[in-house]
C-alpha cells in the first residue's frame, strides 16, 4: 500500500501541476511581455490579419487592492487584468464579452476571501500606471492610485480561467477581470497594453517574425506632429528621453536635427568683466528649461533669449552657470552646476521662444500655474518670482537658453534615453521612409519585447519538477524495510510452526527445490492477494489526503487543484514491485530454514552448543544497555548533590 500509494502521488502531483498549467493559460501558447512600457492593443489585430494561424489578445495587467463589506475584507495584491472580447479566444469562455464600464468579473477565491457573491459592490484602487518609465527624471515618485466602486456580475471558476496567471506558481493569483477600454481610462491612456496572449501552432522563431513585421513607430511610444509656425515635422516619445537604438535610428535619416531639452533648477549670470555690479552677479533665474542646438555652438558657450538676458542683466562675454540636479540610483538627487559663456542674445520670436521643445513631463507641461508644478523633484516655491508665473502664462516651458547638441548630451544623457525629441523640415520628411527605416532599425528586442513559448515552458516545469514518487517513497524508507523485515518474520513464522510438515515431505523424497517452490506459490498467493486489497487501500488513503489538502490545509498548500490521478501502469507496477520484494523476502526465509538437516526438522530440536556460544553475547549486550539506563537514574536521583 505504501509503495503504490507513493507512486500514485507522484503521478497525481504531476498531473496535478499540468493541470494548474492548463487552468492559467487557457489556450495560450505564446506571450509577449513588456517591461515598464506599453504597445497598441491593435497589434493583436495586425498580427491575425497577417497570419490566419495565430489568435492574439490585448491585456493590461496591473496590480491592485480590493475592499469589501465597508473596509471589514481587504485584500491586497490583485491582479487586475483588462481584458476586451478577443481573450475569449484565450480562456476558451463567452463570458467576457459582457464586461461593461464598471462591471467586474472576479476569481473564486477573491470572492471567498471577500466573503462577496454576484451582484455585490465592491471598491477596487489600482495602482496608476504611466507611460514614461518610473524613476526617469522630472517624473513624480508618489505612488498614486485610481479608486472605482465596481459591481460583480460573475464569479469565473477556475475552468473558466479564473486561476489566469503568467506565473509558473501553485498559488492562485487572486484576479480581477475589467472591460480593457474602463481601465485604459483609468490609467489615463487610449488604447494600450502591456501583454499579448497568443495561440497558434507555430514556434518561437515564426511568433518572433511576425511581431517584428507587425511593430509600428506607435509602438515605440513615437508621436509624430507638424509644427507649421517652424515649418517643421517633430517625433517625441511619450517615454520622454528616446532608447538609444530608437535615437540612431531616427538620426539616419535625412535632415535629422536632434533636440534635448532639460528642467534646471536655476540660470545665474556671473559677469566676467572685474569691478562689475555685484548684484548683477547675485542675478538668477529659478527653474528653467534648456534645449540644444545643433552645429552653431561650441561646447562651452551659451545662448540666452532676450527675456533672460534682461532678467539676469547679462551681455556677450558674460559666464553664465547652469544649476541643475542629475537623478542617480534609487532617485538619488545629485546638484551640479557648469559654466558657459554667453555667446548671443536672441529675440522672442517663435523659432526661440518655442514652448513645443519643452517634453510632455505629467505635473509639469499640464500644471495652470508654476506653483502646481510637480516636477518629481524638490521646488522652493519661494523662489518663484511675478515675472516668471507671467513667463509661464506667456510662453509656458519655452527655453531660455540654448546649448550645444554635443554638451547636452555629456551633460543629460541618462539610461532612460537620448534624446526628447528629433525634428525634421517638412520639405525633407518622407513618412514611408520613416516607417521603413523604423521597420529596419527597430525590432522587439530594442523595445524590451519578450517572446515567450509559455505552454511548452509550464507543461516541460510540470514534468520535471520534483519527482515527488521518489520523495514519498524515501520519507517512506523504513516503513518499507519494516514491511519487508515483517514479511521475511511472519513467513519463517509460518514455517517454524509446520515444520513438522517439511521435514516429512523432505523424509517422503521432495527435493528442497520442490519444497521450496509449494511453500513460494503460496506465499505468491497471499502476496497477490494482499497486493490487491493494498491498491484499493492506496487509492482510498491517497483520495482522502488529497481532500484533506483541498480543503482543511488549503492555506497551508495554498492551492485547491490537487487532483487525483489513477493510472493502470503505475498500479500494475505497484502490485509487481510489492509481489517481487514480498517473494524475495520468502525465497530467502525459506533458503536459510532449509539449511537445517531433516532429523533436526521433525524433532524441531535445536543446537544446545550455539546457545551456550549465545549466552556471552547475550549477557555482554544486557550489561552495555542496563549501564547507560542506571547512569541515567542515578543522574536524576542524585544529580543535584553533584553539583558543587
Amino acid at each position: 500500500m505504501v509503495l503504490t500509494g507513493s507512486l500514485i502521488i507522484g503521478d497525481s502531483v504531476r498531473h496535478s501541476l499540468e493541470q494548474s498549467a492548463y487552468y492559467r493559460l487557457g489556450e495560450m501558447t505564446h506571450v509577449v511581455a513588456v517591461s515598464e512600457r506599453y504597445f497598441r492593443r491593435e497589434m493583436a489585430q495586425d498580427m491575425e490579419t497577417a497570419n490566419p494561424e495565430i489568435q492574439a489578445a490585448p491585456v493590461l495587467l496591473l496590480e491592485g487592492v480590493a475592499v469589501a463589506g465597508g473596509g471589514q475584507h481587504r485584500v491586497n495584491r490583485v491582479q487586475v487584468v483588462g481584458v476586451d472580447e478577443h481573450f475569449e479566444k484565450i480562456a476558451g469562455s463567452p463570458v467576457f464579452s459582457e464586461l461593461r464600464e464598471n462591471d467586474i468579473m472576479i476569481s473564486r477565491n477573491l470572492a471567498d476571501r471577500l466573503e462577496v457573491e454576484e451582484g455585490s459592490d465592491i471598491l477596487v484602487r489600482v495602482r496608476k500606471a504611466s507611460l514614461i518609465p518610473l524613476n526617469a527624471p522630472f517624473v513624480s515618485a508618489e505612488e498614486t492610485s485610481v479608486s472605482l466602486r465596481a459591481r460583480i456580475i460573475r464569479v469565473v471558476e477556475k475552468e473558466e480561467m479564473g486561476r489566469f496567471s503568467l506565473k509558473a506558481s501553485q498559488t492562485a493569483p487572486f484576479n480581477l477581470f475589467i472591460s480593457l477600454d474602463r481601465l485604459n481610462r483609468l490609467m489615463e491612456f487610449t488604447g494600450k497594453a502591456n501583454h499579448l496572449l497568443i495561440n497558434t501552432s507555430l514556434d518561437n522563431r515564426k511568433v518572433r517574425t511576425l511581431l517584428d513585421d507587425c511593430i509600428t513607430p506607435a509602438d515605440a511610444g513615437l508621436k509624430i506632429r507638424n509644427l507649421e509656425s517652424l515649418n517643421q515635422v517633430e517625433v517625441t516619445s511619450e517615454r520622454v528621453f528616446m532608447e538609444p537604438q530608437v535615437s540612431q535610428t531616427l538620426e539616419q535619416l535625412p535632415g535629422a536635427q536632434p533636440v534635448i531639452s532639460y528642467f534646471v533648477n536655476g540660470i545665474a549670470a556671473g559677469i566676467s568683466e572685474i569691478g562689475a555690479d555685484a548684484a548683477k552677479q547675485n542675478r538668477e533665474i529659478p527653474y528653467s528649461f534648456v534645449s540644444s542646438l545643433n552645429g552653431y555652438l561650441s561646447d562651452d558657450e551659451i545662448i540666452l533669449t532676450r527675456w533672460a538676458a534682461d532678467d539676469l542683466g547679462a551681455q556677450p562675454g558674460d559666464i553664465i552657470r547652469l544649476k541643475y540636479l542629475e537623478i542617480g540610483p534609487l532617485r538619488q538627487l545629485i546638484d551640479k552646476e557648469v559654466e558657459f559663456v554667453l555667446k548671443q542674445i536672441v529675440p522672442m520670436t517663435p523659432q526661440w521662444a518655442d514652448s513645443s521643445r519643452m517634453p510632455w513631463l505629467p505635473g509639469l507641461s499640464d500644471a495652470g500655474h508654476c506653483r502646481e508644478w510637480d516636477a518629481g523633484i524638490p521646488i522652493n516655491l519661494d523662489a518663484i518670482r511675478d515675472k516668471d508665473e507671467s513667463y509661464w502664462n506667456q510662453w509656458k516651458g519655452a527655453p531660455k537658453a540654448y546649448i550645444s547638441l554635443n554638451r547636452a548630451l555629456e551633460l543629460w544623457e541618462n539610461r532612460f534615453g537620448r534624446y526628447t525629441a528629433v525634428r525634421f523640415p517638412a520639405d525633407m520628411y518622407n513618412e514611408e521612409l520613416f516607417h521603413r527605416q523604423f521597420a529596419n532599425g527597430i525590432g522587439p528586442g530594442d523595445l524590451g519585447m519578450a517572446i515567450e513559448s509559455i505552454r511548452d515552458a509550464g507543461i516541460e516545469a510540470a514534468k520535471n519538477g520534483t519527482d515527488f514518487s521518489g520523495l514519498f517513497i524515501g520519507l517512506s524508507f523504513f516503513i518499507l524495510v519494516a514491511a519487508v523485515i515483517l514479511t521475511s518474520l511472519l513467513f519463517r513464522l509460518n514455517i517454524e510452526s509446520r515444520s513438522g510438515e517439511v521435514g516429512i515431505l523432505s523424509a517422503l523424497g521432495f527435493k528442497q527445490k520442490q519444497v521450496r517452490e509449494i511453500f513460494i506459490v503460496e506465499g505468491f498467493v497471499i502476496a497477490f492477494l494482499g497486493g490487491i486489497f493494498g491498491l484499493f487501500l492506496s487509492v482510498l488513503y491517497t483520495s482522502g489526503v488529497f481532500r484533506i489538502l483541498n480543503t482543511l490545509w488549503l492555506d497551508i498548500v495554498r492551492t485547491n487543484v490537487l487532483l487525483i490521478k489513477i493510472n493502470p501502469l503505475t498500479l500494475a507496477s505497484g502490485l509487481v514491485i510489492s509481489l517481487l520484494v514480498s517473494l524475495g523476502a520468502i525465497y530467502f526465509s525459506i533458503c536459510r530454514y532449509q539449511k537445517r538437516k531433516t532429523a533436526e526438522l521433525q524433532k524441531q530440536t535445536e543446537d544446545i552448543l550455539r546457545k551456550s556460544r549465545q549466552l556471552l553475547p547475550d549477557l555482554l549486550m544486557w550489561i552495555c544497555l542496563g549501564f547507560p539506563v542506571v547512569v541515567i537514574l542515578f543522574q536524576l536521583l542524585y544529580g543535584d548533590n553533584l553539583n558543587p
